[in-house]
């Protein structure tokens, strides 16, 4: 499927119209999201109290859901986009 059909941008553009869509994927590793996608390290985005550990990060540690929210739409003639990104830890005995 075309990005452009996924998320909607000819009806964006026809309609002017806002659209809110949302991805989810449970127990994503925490390790790669913070590193490959959002380049910074797991302590500044769930904090040092919740980022796995250093050295010896278990598969549980790295364990986490993860949900995007994306919001598109026209404002002022062009297409703006903002994303929400919630984040949760998948072990019930993480707190």
């Amino acid at each position: 499927m075309k990005m452009a059909d996924r998320y909607l941008r000819d009806a964006i553009r026809k309609h002017k119209v806002a659209i809110l869509s949302t991805q989810a994927a449970d127990e994503i590793d925490i390790l790669h999201l913070a590193d490959y996608l959002m380049g910074a390290s797991p302590e500044e985005i769930v904090g040092g109290r919740s980022a796995p550990p250093e050295d010896g990060a278990t598969e549980q540690d790295r364990a986490w859901f993860f949900k995007l929210f994306a919001l598109r739409g026209i404002v002022e003639s062009a297409e703006r986009m903002c994303f929400f990104a919630y984040l949760q830890k998948t072990d019930e005995n993480a707190w």
